[in-house]
């Protein structure tokens, strides 16, 4: 179990140890959900890193009884989503990519390996409250790649291999372990 929190905050420790004895109904965090395949693994968990320890809650009450538990604590801000609302716009990422039209140039660039989206596995329970919140990125071969094709195509989420990301924004999130 302590593995399984490595690196998240109090509040979802706490959440996931002692919810359902406060009364939540949760299902764990959106990590226990998404699958990656070993060579987009870091560039998926450099891209999600915000968003694979969202707490997951079945109902609004659950989420307003999950804010009070923490505010108690002074657990510090944890993420939570509710599996009854609706997803407005994406969680992580551009609300363009996954959903929009990436030009074909992109996708046809041969540094470019493919959508991030395409490479992720979701368990079928999760199909809907995860799936409508994951923007998507395209997987490039290195960061110099991802800050040209940026340039010219600035709309797009590119992420590397070794997790660095470049943010259509043109925020690059970089570093990390050392490559293998």
């Amino acid at each position: 179990v302590s593995t399984r929190f490595a690196g998240v905050s109090d509040g979802v420790r706490s959440l996931l140890n002692e919810g359902e004895a406060a009364g939540l109904r949760t299902s764990g965090v959106v990590a226990d959900f998404i699958e990656a395949s070993a060579d987009v693994e870091s560039a998926a968990e450099g891209y999600l890193e915000t968003f694979l320890p969202t707490v997951i809650l079945e109902s609004d009450d659950d989420v307003c009884r999950a804010a009070e538990m923490l505010r108690a604590e002074g657990a510090g801000r944890t993420s939570l989503i509710c599996r009854s609302q609706p997803a407005g716009s994406v969680a992580v990422g551009t609300t363009p990519n996954g959903k929009g039209e990436i030009p074909v140039e992109v996708l046809s660039d041969a540094r470019v390996s493919g959508r991030l989206r395409d490479q992720l596995t979701l368990r079928t329970s999760a199909n809907g409250f995860i799936k409508d919140r994951l923007g998507d990125a395209l997987v490039v071969d290195s960061l110099s790649t991802a800050l040209d094709l940026h340039r010219r195509y600035p709309a797009v989420d590119y992420l590397t291999a070794a997790g660095d990301v470049v943010y259509a924004s043109g925020v690059v999130h970089a570093g990390g372990r050392p490559e293998r």
